[in-house]
């Protein structure tokens, strides 16, 4: 996989998206209920997405902790509404709307290494 260039980054995070969501209700890949955690690291140009599932009115408590690099997080819900972004802690009552929520995990460093988590009540 090639570098993202910038001017591209935006649109392909939307498709990514995507792509993620059908993988995931189709692998079953990264998606978690309740409270989870993930490791991981991200280079620069790249997007981690992980799904959660959680209904609507549900309160979704999100934490990113960076061992390298700086990494941030976007949330998506499952219509597409970006919900948060650029953040490192998000507490978000989610609208009614349930379905598998989207955190997209990246880093302007060269590389992130990360643990997020994720929970839900």
């Amino acid at each position: 996989m090639q570098k993202i260039p910038a001017k591209l980054r935006l649109l392909v995070v939307g498709f990514v998206v995507a792509v993620a969501a059908i993988a995931v209700a189709t692998l079953g890949a990264g998606a978690a209920n309740a409270n989870s955690s993930w490791s991981g690291s991200v280079n620069s140009g790249y997007v981690n997405p992980y799904v959660i599932n959680a209904s609507a009115g549900q309160t979704l408590t999100t934490d990113l902790t960076s061992s390298q690099g700086e990494a941030r997080f976007t949330i998506v819900s499952p219509t597409g509404v970006v919900l948060c972004k650029d953040a490192k802690w998000s507490r978000i009552k989610l609208p009614q709307v349930s379905g598998g929520y989207t955190i997209n995990v990246y880093t302007h460093s060269p590389v992130a290494r990360y643990t997020l988590t994720a929970n839900l009540s």
